[in-house]
């Protein structure tokens, strides 16, 4: 169960997500993304490297077909507790509508459509995860 929040603030350049902010202040408020507040729930006590509204460029590393997912309808039939045990579980769309689809760099490693979006939310926040990690102190 999560008892936190956390905001969604990317940046694109030329319509192509690319960049978040895992911590923006304003008006003297620390905002935390989504993908930060998610990593210190799951990893308690972490720290980080990152400066307040410091824009970091996201690590595309791995596409909806590199994560492991599993259908709703079927969740429970295919997912044993050993499987997600000390794992980061995120719920989301992935299709099979382009519905929540952004244009991200990856589209650029894999071929997609010109005017196609190519990454669905959810695993753009996954890859945000992944990027925070990498921040630790």
């Amino acid at each position: 169960m999560v008892e936190a929040e956390g905001v969604v603030s990317r940046e694109s350049f030329r319509g192509i997500v690319s960049r978040f902010i895992p911590i923006e202040e304003k008006n003297n408020l620390d905002y935390e993304s989504l993908a930060y507040a998610i990593v210190k729930f799951w990893k308690p006590g972490f720290e980080s490297t990152l400066s307040k509204n410091q824009s970091v460029l996201i690590d595309f590393i791995r596409t909806s077909q590199q994560f492991k997912t599993f259908e709703g309808s079927k969740f429970s039939a295919q997912v044993s507790r050993d499987l997600i045990k000390n794992k980061i579980v995120l719920l989301g769309y992935l299709g099979p509508t382009d519905e929540d689809k952004h244009f991200t760099p990856i589209r650029y490693v894999k071929y997609h459509y010109e005017n196609v979006p190519d990454t669905y939310g959810i695993v753009i926040l996954a890859n945000e995860i992944r990027t925070v990690l990498k921040y630790a102190k």
